[in-house]
């Protein structure tokens, strides 16, 4: 396990409701959430404006078109429990105040479900009435000992 993910993991243990992780590197952080996932017994939802809900790659179906205080309403009514749910780009909705206010209000519910909101954007944008209830996390550029587990993994596969 890299340190992000052990780090990343000690969070959705302790049911912190709402992360926001900060990247350009999309891919590689989706793969370390997804074994992040598969190590916690967590199911991985992801909502995009482009792709809505979706799981494993197919459509969930849930709502006609992709509306970002919909999909917010969607985590406690149509998600299951024990799970990390990824809003991507979801910083361009992040200024409005009814995202505020639904946002805020999910996170009851997301600690009573054991469920983890990841807004997964290339910027912050954080308004002032969410700095207590979001908690940053920084994805850096991996260390030695996770190159050195990544050259490993990569040797072991192809010897």
């Amino acid at each position: 396990m890299t340190a992000f993910q052990t780090r990343f993991s000690q969070y959705i243990q302790a049911v912190y409701p709402i992360l926001y992780l900060q990247t350009h590197e999309e891919t590689r952080v989706l793969n370390e959430l997804f074994e992040i996932g598969k190590a916690n017994s967590r199911k991985i939802y992801q909502w995009s404006i482009s792709k809505n809900w979706h799981r494993a790659g197919e459509s969930l179906g849930i709502g006609a078109v992709p509306n970002p205080l919909k999909a917010l309403e969607a985590i406690t009514a149509d998600l299951d429990e024990d799970s990390i749910v990824i809003l991507h780009d979801f910083h361009f909705y992040l200024p409005d105040s009814g995202i505020i206010r639904r946002l805020r209000d999910l996170i009851l519910p997301c600690k009573i479900g054991r469920k983890t909101i990841v807004i997964l954007a290339p910027r912050l944008v954080l308004p002032p009435e969410l700095e207590r209830d979001i908690t940053l996390i920084s994805y850096t550029l991996p260390s030695l000992p996770d190159l050195q587990l990544l050259l490993t993994a990569l040797l072991d596969e192809n010897p």
